[in-house]
């Protein structure tokens, strides 16, 4: 679980504030109405300044932190966890600006090498925030990793339905 879990952690935390970014503008796709909040809003998808990315990372590490209790003694830790979490939301709200300036011209072929170059970078940003996650869990006693393994249990969008497992394919 010990390893596992910092996995959960980093794909959970980056989904949570990321994704919005690289949507299709609100005006194309629908939104659902938005069920009181539990967690701090997403960014929309279109107009998104790297400031409103910043608070939306900060209002989910606020929540993560009082969630968590991080003692005195953890913060050190605590704060290194966040600054990566910080850094993979700029670089990434970068790398989504960067792809929406350019998609009018890509051809299919170019559209998909780019949204796997930002995959990729996906993958590079889960391990960074996984490895800042680890040194912080094995600072917590077992009750303050109990909470934290817990927390990236519960469902983190409640506004988007569980999904139903997949079909195999015949």
């Amino acid at each position: 679980m010990k390893h596992v879990m910092p996995h959960l952690l980093a794909a959970c935390l980056t989904l949570a504030v990321l994704p919005a970014w690289g949507q299709q503008p609100a005006s194309q796709a629908p939104r659902p109405a938005r069920a009181p909040a539990a967690q701090p809003p997403v960014p929309e998808a279109t107009g998104v300044t790297t400031a409103q990315g910043r608070a939306a990372t900060d209002a989910h590490l606020a929540q993560m932190r009082g969630r968590f209790k991080v003692t005195p003694a953890q913060v050190p830790q605590w704060d290194v966890f966040a600054t990566v979490s910080r850094e993979n939301t700029e670089e990434m709200h970068e790398r989504f600006e960067r792809r929406r300036a350019g998609l009018a011209r890509f051809d299919a072929a170019q559209n998909m090498a780019d949204f796997a170059q930002i995959s990729e970078l996906h993958a590079r940003q889960l391990v960074r925030l996984s490895a800042a996650f680890q040194a912080l869990y094995a600072l917590m006693p077992a009750d303050q990793q109990r909470e934290a393994d817990a927390y990236f249990r519960e469902v983190r969008n409640p506004e988007r339905p569980a999904r139903a497992p997949r079909r195999a394919t015949q």
